[in-house]
């Protein structure tokens, strides 16, 4: 019994983690450094957007914008901070800035079924 749980939790987890739900370090750094203002989930938390006097899309890091953005454009942006959002040059190393630019790829808004590209 206890092999059959183990084996359905192993299963969920690995299926947790191929869909992005796992986490991971990217997420982690995120979840610390970044989902205050850009929300848990990447769409952009409206309370900092009133109190940073921006608009709501300008924080959602799941946009189209933001997306088409090079890893390099990223890395130069959280970098060197834009608007309100301070500069993580010091504080976020190579590795995890990697780990952070592949967390944001991962909240890509889903397409829809149908959609040209």
């Amino acid at each position: 019994m206890a092999a059959r749980v183990l084996a359905v939790l192993a299963f969920v987890l690995g299926l947790a983690a191929a869909w992005g739900l796992g986490g991971g370090a990217g997420r982690r750094i995120f979840d610390s450094r970044c989902a205050t203002c850009h929300g848990a989930g990447g769409r952009g938390a409206p309370g900092m957007a009133r109190l940073f006097g921006v608009p709501p899309q300008n924080m959602d890091l799941s946009s189209a914008g933001v997306q088409k953005m090079t890893d390099e454009d990223l890395a130069r942006t959280i970098s060197e901070g834009r608007g309100p959002m301070p500069p993580f040059k010091g504080v976020l190393g190579p590795e995890q800035m990697r780990e952070v630019i592949a967390h944001i790829r991962s909240l890509a808004a889903p397409r829809k079924p149908g959609r040209a590209k």
